[in-house]
């Protein structure tokens, strides 16, 4: 067959016979062909790379690594029931001399499909080993009871957002909004648990649900399509589990090299390593004081609550209280944020506390914040006093930060605070000065008493 170009035919190799369906029959113009099966950038490449090929002047070898079909993905029509699939075709392009001249091409066509699924698969294989390797390097130095803990609680997160998408899914009376905003609180705690054992690969994974959460919980329009959309991104994560199972247990007794802790010891480990790994990202210093002796003593249930309302400040007043350096400079305080976290036995119970030396809440600022997202008129801002302007910052989606980074700006943090707080029964209380601190004090029982207060003072 003859395929048409700008200036002289083209006579292709018999190979295009054995490819019917893709390829056309005698007389069929190429470009006409090839429109049809690549996108319009590829063509445009194609025309420009054959005008090089028929220019006399123009070395064929010099061009051949310019050729935009050396390897392309074109649609593949079924004559038997019109269906569609994916091929993989290699056009290889030769001139034909008469007289000196270049008179045509020789185009010679094969199917390079299997190759291409074979360097898909092989490049999956190495991807894979690539992520044991790095799931080996992290486990070698975590204490296994940590890694046993981990899975477990992220094992049971993940496993009550699938059960509550499943069941929107299936029209339930529970609304879309609720479910987003509760898988979006699990997935930022189990974020933050991967991130204090600094296991990469699993925050990576959550960080990025997390940004799809948020922008479906923005939008305002939310449908029953994508609940089934997120049940499907769960399986990412749940890959990521066995890969961290199977890897342990390969390990044996090689795998968690860090000596066993008791869980306050555990606690302020995960939480400095949290705080230290926050602080350099954003290019800052700071340095922890804990007082948490009488932890001890509490139920692991409780310890395991207070250690998510941790970790959730504790990133808080990294990226939110704690100023930069050069900041700090300027108002005369030391280069190195302080964080003082303590718990002290009260007349009813304890008293836990997270302060930072930070810029603290400027209640002017969270009013612009709350007006910026929309959700309160200005009346009803300007009708607010300073103290419960304060206490908005608990609400879901609630962030001062304009745009989102990876340990900021989704307004979650504040409200597994609050959410945990309420399962502890406990009471939150929350001192600010500009410029000079910010500090949460939870005040509980060791009797759960799932009922919270909070409290706002300047």
């Amino acid at each position: 067959m003859q395929i048409e170009t700008r200036r002289k035919p083209i006579t292709p190799s018999p190979a295009l016979a054995a490819l019917p369906s893709v390829i056309g029959g005698p007389g069929s113009d190429f470009t006409e062909i090839l429109g049809a099966m690549v996108p319009n950038a590829t063509l445009e490449d194609t025309r420009s790379y054959l005008s090089l090929l028929f220019g006399d002047r123009v070395k064929e070898s010099l061009v051949q690594s310019l050729n935009p079909l050396a390897e392309v993905e074109v649609e593949s029509a079924s004559a038997a029931d019109a269906r569609s699939t994916a091929r993989h075709l290699s056009f290889n392009f030769n001139r034909v001399m008469a007289a000196g001249k270049v008179s045509h091409l020789l185009v010679t066509v094969q199917d390079a499909t299997q190759r291409a699924k074979l360097m898909a698969e092989l490049d999956q294989a190495k991807r894979g080993a690539r992520d044991e390797l790095e799931v080996y390097l992290q486990l070698m130095t975590k204490s296994r009871d940590s890694l046993r803990q981990f899975l477990s609680s992220a094992q049971t997160a993940l496993e009550s957002i699938n059960a509550r998408l499943r069941a929107a899914s299936s029209q339930s009376t529970e609304t879309y909004d609720a479910v987003v905003g509760f898988a979006l609180r699990t997935i930022h705690r189990v974020k933050g648990e991967a991130s204090a054992l600094g296991l990469e690969l699993f925050e990576s994974a959550a960080h990025r649900f997390e940004q799809e959460l948020a922008t479906l919980r923005d939008s305002g329009s939310i449908k029953g399509d994508d609940m089934l959309q997120l049940t499907l991104h769960l399986d990412e994560f749940f890959k990521r589990l066995d890969l961290i199972e199977s890897v342990l247990a390969r390990m044996g007794s090689a795998g968690g090299n860090a000596p066993e802790q008791t869980p306050v010891q555990a606690l302020i480990h995960s939480v400095t390593d949290l705080a230290k790994r926050a602080a350099d990202k954003q290019g800052k210093s700071v340095d922890l004081i804990f007082h948490l002796e009488v932890l001890e003593g509490l139920p692991r249930e409780t310890i395991a609550e207070m250690r998510d309302i941790l970790l959730q400040l504790v990133r808080n007043a990294v990226t939110h209280g704690i100023e930069a350096p050069e900041e700090r400079q300027r108002l005369g305080k030391p280069k190195y944020g302080m964080l003082r976290i303590a718990c002290v036995a009260a007349a009813d119970g304890f008293e836990f506390s997270v302060r930072d030396d930070g810029r603290g809440l400027l209640a002017s600022r969270i009013r612009e914040a709350l007006l910026q997202k929309g959700s309160y008129r200005e009346d009803e801002v300007a009708a607010l006093s300073d103290r419960a302007v304060v206490m908005k910052i608990f609400e879901p989606g609630f962030s001062t930060t304009e745009s989102p980074d990876f340990d900021s700006g989704r307004g979650v943090g504040l409200d597994i605070v609050r959410e945990s707080v309420r399962k502890i029964g406990g009471k939150l209380a929350l001192s600010t000065v500009p410029d000079q601190h910010t500090t949460f004090t939870i005040r509980f029982s060791k009797t759960p008493n799932p009922v919270m207060e909070t409290a706002a003072a300047s």
